[in-house]
């Protein structure tokens, strides 16, 4: 859940149709704002540290007011990056927001994006290409089974975790996803990137589907070191992209593997019915063929193992979230330190807990001392933002106080009849948020709060 922030009451100007997604407090009193990093839809992009431990880097999307309308895609952009969870998608820490923007803490990687290395490359071999494109299939795989369409994929909005070789790629920049309905119906909205854009959404009705053409696209540049598409102008490479069919240069197109052409040749087919799945494009033979090398497939087996292993984790996370209340996660982290080793197997775990996560294989083993502590830390800042809301809605002034009066119908809302001793606070006349989560115990509480 990124730093376990106090929120303290400041007199900004919020914009309460985000109220519950952002902070309100200084966000520079919690960060220290590094260089410029580039910029997104909506916005632009610094590194960060963390005041609090200088050590920890993040990226923060700045974005302003003045540029948002409504706040229904910022809303829409924050929702989607607050569920997903997937090793090859950016992650989002929290939200912020001031007189004049909106702040988005997120995940930094410092290895530069895929743009910027293939800029740096005449061609990749195929199976540099193949580590690439299978990491955006699955990164886009992901995205396809939530019923989420990216709208964006191009090589600017992936970045690579680190500047080492074969560091992890993380797909970017949220601002023109789209989450589908129940009925997966379309959309016709043209947006995107002219280069990489299919032609059905030019056309005015796309699906999910646009996203495999724009990969499509990128693995054709990988491979050949041109766009399948190029043009003076915008108009022209439209057309090209509605009227013309992909040129396959023989002499570069020979020298690629039989399934690595048919891999790009599905993925940009003109017919989004006919185009492969990102499901199909997973499985291809191409990749297999690719890391027949035993270090190669070692690697991509370790890249799939891990991808499966984060989203189990990522289950069992939301489980405890929802199901434990702090102090049972403390006490099962107590239990857990002390044992030697740091991984243990599901089954272990399970009993330890005295809960069932509703995973098959009982046999998986798991970092678990490394899962409660990040449990028990999202655990208090679950609560910390409960607090904070329920001490936001009975402060009525919005001065940053509360009466005793408010301050003990905050209490019994929050406890029922819980009976508790308030001896120390009975000659105080008003009371901070900082009061609140003293007599809260900074969010290490004994049951869930509901609110």
């Amino acid at each position: 859940m990124g730093a376990c922030t106090t929120k303290y009451k400041h007199n900004i100007k919020e914009d309460h149709s985000l109220a519950e997604y952002t902070f309100t407090m200084d966000i520079k009193k919690v960060y220290n704002m590094q260089e410029y990093c580039g910029s997104g839809h909506y916005g632009t992009v610094t590194r960060a540290t963390l005041i609090a431990d200088p050590n920890r880097q993040f990226a923060i999307k700045k974005i302003s007011k003045d540029f948002i309308r409504n706040t229904d895609h910022l809303r829409s952009e924050v929702d989607i990056l607050c569920a997903l969870h997937h090793p090859n998608v950016i992650k989002i820490y929290e939200t912020y927001q001031d007189r004049n923007f909106f702040y988005i803490v997120m995940q930094y990687c410092s290895g530069g994006t895929l743009l910027s290395r293939i800029s740096s490359t005449a061609r990749y071999s195929e199976k540099n290409a193949a580590l690439i494109v299978e990491q955006m299939i699955r990164a886009v795989r992901y995205l396809h089974s939530k019923g989420i369409c990216h709208r964006d994929i191009k090589p600017e909005n992936f970045l690579f975790s680190s500047g080492k070789a074969n560091t992890k790629l993380k797909l970017i920049d949220f601002g023109l996803s789209h989450k589908l309905g129940k009925w997966m119906k379309g959309m016709k909205d043209m947006v995107g990137t002219i280069y990489y854009v299919a032609p059905e959404v030019i056309q005015g009705s796309y699906d999910l589907k646009c996203d495999n053409w724009s990969i499509g696209v990128i693995m054709y540049f990988l491979l050949s070191g041109t766009l399948p598409f190029n043009a003076k102008s915008e108009d022209l490479i439209i057309h090209k992209i509605l009227h013309s069919e992909v040129h396959y240069d023989y002499e570069i197109w020979a020298k690629i593997s039989p399934e690595g052409r048919d891999l790009v040749q599905r993925l940009l087919s003109k017919s989004a019915g006919c185009r492969i799945s990102m499901e199909e494009a997973y499985k291809h033979p191409w990749f297999l063929k690719q890391f027949k090398d035993n270090e190669e497939l070692y690697q991509l087996n370790n890249l799939q193992n891990y991808a499966q292993k984060e989203e189990l984790i990522a289950k069992m996370t939301n489980h405890m979230l929802n199901s434990l209340n702090y102090y049972d996660i403390k006490t099962a982290a107590v239990r857990i330190e002390k044992i030697e080793q740091n991984f243990i197997s599901l089954n272990e775990f399970e009993n330890i807990l005295g809960c069932s996560f509703n995973i098959a294989d009982k046999t998986i083993m798991f970092n678990c001392k490394k899962i409660l502590r990040g449990t028990l830390c999202a655990k208090q800042h679950l609560n910390e933002e409960k607090l904070w809301k329920a001490y936001n809605n009975m402060d009525i002034t919005q001065c940053g106080r509360l009466s005793m009066d408010e301050f003990l119908k905050m209490i019994y809302i929050i406890e029922g009849k819980r009976k508790r001793d308030l001896k120390e606070y009975a000659r105080k006349i008003s009371f901070t948020f900082e009061d609140v989560m003293k007599v809260f115990d900074q969010g290490k509480l004994l049951y869930d709060i509901v609110y």
